[in-house]
């Protein structure tokens, strides 16, 4: 054999001889050194990149935003949760992720439906945990029967070891205590990612970051859907509309979604008709069993909060709901934040209460599963027309929802049907209410967007009453004497479009809180003496037919007087006693909205309100001058102000926000007055950056030298951008990080803008900028040197920045 040849042979030798593997005089028993050898084989071989998520709408972004958070810090142990409602993809994402990066660790391990192993198990709280690390340590080791003699098995077990753990479907701290108490179980770089629906499970941990899973977006909706029920990302020609009200009945919940596809997989359009009728009904069995679980865990007040919700309140404002249970001892605030954190509702930016209208179907069946005489709430047409009839209700009713539509007989109502409810009517369709309604005993009295152009003759007793709404009720002609709701707090009769006048019975509500009356066109007059010292908001913008301002308390705080007409606001600028009205009567005003009016200046005066806090002059087109403002200021929305060209004085409160967008006619001195004023946030039309900004460039990112100093010792940088005119978008964020060239730590700031109008030029967006890292604000202290700052500002493009410490 040539000597080449033998040095090939003898290089594959060593090779072979050194790669690990069984001997045969370390086991004892033949057949199970095999058996094992095989299984390595086996093992090896089906060691190939998994494929099982590939093409599933939306998993890319989902893991991209997940692997950033996981590669932070590679040496350290992480903890992700990943927390959203039943349904919505928790586990089929992490199974993803784990699939995804397994390969990097030396053990794995993916721990399946954790609430459900646990809560099976009959032993005391220690041995509860205790067989669950047992079952935790067999699984990452691979080992039947591991030995648990304590829980600080698992620290010793697995401190050197780099690990994958994915804890599945945990629903309390005491799961987590068990299986991953704290960091220092794990060895160096170890990742820990826990699914869950109850965010408090996190909270109580020590959790690194959070991921919330949100709803897809409709067209990624109709793709899911499409995948189950056709095969492809696009309905088949002829499906295109059932789909899409198929993906509406879905709810853009994943589990609705693929359940409902593959329920119809295979259907033709005629199936599909006759199914769609029965899903806007009810719920899919299997979508059921897993929501109802989710119901079934909460605290018997929760659930009862939840049922509210789901009958009575969806979409309703949180602080209504909380005022109107104030006295049911469910602990409303409490319960609401529990069921928020249980992801069973969402909190909108507005402060309403949304539950899904899944969770919300299921929900009223747990009501409607129910015997007629314990339910608590009324939903069915026919149920409801019996008991409002012939008094058949029991003291067990807290509510009844009413679609007037499935009506098919004469609704005639008992004298004492609605003692203590609520009564919500939306759309009602006749001019008058019956002859045989009695109101009072009803608490709140809602019917919006009715076709009533009056409610009832006379006086009637509303000792009882706290709400009334009848906005949007566009033939309503008159306002009843409402002089016995002597309780009432809240009455809206905004975009009542036919009122004329108030009765004068207003005046005598001496618990109203709070009168909405925007948009009532045709109101010429309202009492001219609304002194009610419960005043506490008046709603006026819109009604333009109005030619003055009625004498009101001194105690009003938010005043809204947009949209008046021309007449108003010269009989104002002529009577001094409106003017001093103006001072004196609102001195207490904190809340100022004068948003889309056509004067050219608003009253010197405006300086004497020292307690106003927030002006709004949005869209007053004519406005020419700012006069000299309170002090007290924090917040001036002045946008699209055209004509804008003076401001009388400096805005010298750190803490103001400024908003001249689209003020395109400001003189030099006006600009020069905001550019150097020390508020936190400024906007307004400009091309260039401030020359005091000593660092800036034409772009999105600069470099800027922190020396020898830490981050930490900067309190706050001041930032300019300059955004590229280009429309608007309702919700945006401006995002700024912060990255240290020498050690990599990454530190972010972001800032919430809401322009939903076009930047009808360049603009300047100013504001202050504090950088905090988003594992732990003391790695500030380790940031010197140079350090990156880009900025992004998504719909727009960002053409120029500036930063100054």
């Amino acid at each position: 054999m040539p000597k080449e040849q033998k040095e090939i042979w003898s290089k594959a030798l060593t090779f072979a001889a050194n790669i690990k593997g069984e001997h045969s005089k370390r086991w004892d028993n033949e057949a199970k050194m095999i058996e094992r050898i095989a299984s390595d084989i086996s093992a090896k071989l089906n060691d190939t990149p998994p494929r099982d998520f590939d093409g599933l709408v939306g998993m890319e972004a989902h893991l991209e935003k997940l692997s950033s958070m996981l590669s932070q810090d590679p040496d350290e142990v992480k903890m992700v949760g990943i927390w959203g409602p039943p349904g919505i993809g928790k586990t089929t994402i992490a199974r993803a992720l784990f699939d995804k990066i397994c390969g990097d660790f030396q053990s794995c391990i993916f721990m399946e439906n954790v609430k459900g192993m646990y809560g099976r198990i009959d032993l005391d709280d220690h041995g509860l945990k205790m067989r669950l690390q047992k079952q935790f340590l067999s699984e990452i080791f691979d080992q039947k029967n591991t030995r648990v003699k304590h829980l600080g098995i698992a620290k010793e077990r697995l401190k050197e070891r780099r690990v994958l753990v994915v804890l599945d479907d945990v629903d309390h701290v005491e799961q987590l205590n068990a299986l991953a108490n704290q960091s220092e179980w794990f060895g160096s770089g170890s990742r820990i990612i826990v699914t869950t629906e109850d965010k408090q499970v996190l909270e109580a941990q020590w959790t690194n970051f959070t991921y919330k899973v949100g709803f897809p977006s409709e067209q990624q909706a109709l793709e899911i859907l499409c995948r189950y029920a056709f095969g492809q990302s696009i309905p088949l020609d002829g499906f295109k509309d059932l789909a899409i009200e198929v993906a509406k009945i879905g709810g853009n919940l994943p589990l609705g979604l693929r359940v409902l596809g593959s329920s119809l997989c295979g259907k033709s359009i005629d199936e599909w008709k006759q199914t769609m009728s029965r899903l806007r009904t009810s719920l899919d069995g299997r979508i059921e069993r897993i929501l109802r679980t989710a119901y079934n865990d909460l605290h018997e007040k929760d659930k009862a909060i939840f049922l509210h919700i789901a009958c009575m309140f969806n979409g309703e404002k949180k602080d209504l709901i909380v005022h109107l249970l104030d006295k049911s001892r469910l602990e409303v605030s409490l319960g609401l934040l529990n069921l928020e954190k249980k992801s069973l509702i969402d909190i909108s930016t507005d402060k309403c209460i949304v539950m899904h209208h899944l969770l919300q179907q299921m929900g009223r069946k747990v009501v409607s599963s129910k015997k007629l005489k314990k339910r608590q709430f009324l939903l069915k047409a026919e149920e409801i027309l019996d008991v409002l009839t012939h008094n058949k209700g029991t003291g067990a009713i807290l509510g009844i929802a009413l679609d007037i539509s499935e009506l098919q007989h004469e609704l005639v109502i008992s004298a004492t049907t609605f003692q203590g409810l609520l009564m919500y009517w939306s759309a009602y369709p006749l001019a008058t209410l019956p002859s045989s309604f009695h109101p009072e005993f009803l608490v709140k009295f809602s019917m919006p967007h009715s076709k009533l152009e009056q409610l009832w003759q006379g006086i009637q007793p509303l000792g009882s009453l706290k709400l009334m709404d009848l906005s949007f009720s566009k033939k309503l002609k008159e306002i009843p004497d409402l002089s016995k709701a002597i309780n009432i707090e809240k009455l809206d009769i905004s975009q009542c479009e036919s009122l004329v006048t108030l009765h004068s019975s207003i005046c005598e509500l001496h618990q109203l809180k709070d009168l909405i009356m925007w948009g009532c066109s045709k109101i010429e007059y309202v009492p001219t003496n609304i002194n009610l010292t419960s005043l506490d908001s008046l709603y006026m913008s819109g009604c333009s037919s109005l030619r003055s301002i009625p004498n009101m308390s001194t105690n009003v705080k938010y005043l809204s007087l947009g949209k008046m007409s021309h007449t108003f606001w010269s009989h104002f600028a002529a009577s001094s006693i409106s003017r001093n009205t103006f001072s004196q009567t609102l001195k207490s005003i904190q809340v100022l909205r004068l948003s889309y009016n056509n004067f050219v200046s608003i009253p010197d005066c405006i300086k004497e309100l020292s307690e106003l806090r927030y002006l709004f002059l949005k869209n007053c087109r004519n406005l020419i001058e700012l006069p000299e403002l309170p002090s007290s200021l924090v917040v001036l929305f002045a946008e699209n102000c055209a004509s804008l060209r003076t401001i009388s004085n400096p805005f010298q409160n750190s803490n103001m926000v400024l908003d001249f967008g689209n003020c395109l006619r400001l003189e030099p001195e006006a600009r020069e007055i905001i550019l150097n004023s020390s508020c936190e946030y400024a906007f307004l039309p400009g091309e260039n950056v401030p020359t005091y900004f000593t660092r800036q460039v034409r772009g999105s990112s600069l470099t800027i030298h922190l020396g020898q100093r830490p981050l930490s010792s900067f309190s706050r940088f001041k930032a300019c951008v300059v955004l590229a005119s280009g429309e608007g978008v309702y919700d945006g964020v401006m995002s700024c990080s912060l990255v240290a060239r020498d050690s990599g730590l990454v530190f972010k700031h972001e800032l919430w803008m809401r322009y939903p109008y076009e930047l009808l030029g360049d603009h300047l967006c100013m504001f202050d900028l504090v950088f905090t890292s988003e594992d732990n604000d003391l790695e500030a202290e380790r940031c010197y040197g140079d350090a990156l700052i880009q900025f992004s500002c998504t719909p727009y493009n960002i053409i120029g920045c500036g930063v100054r410490f």
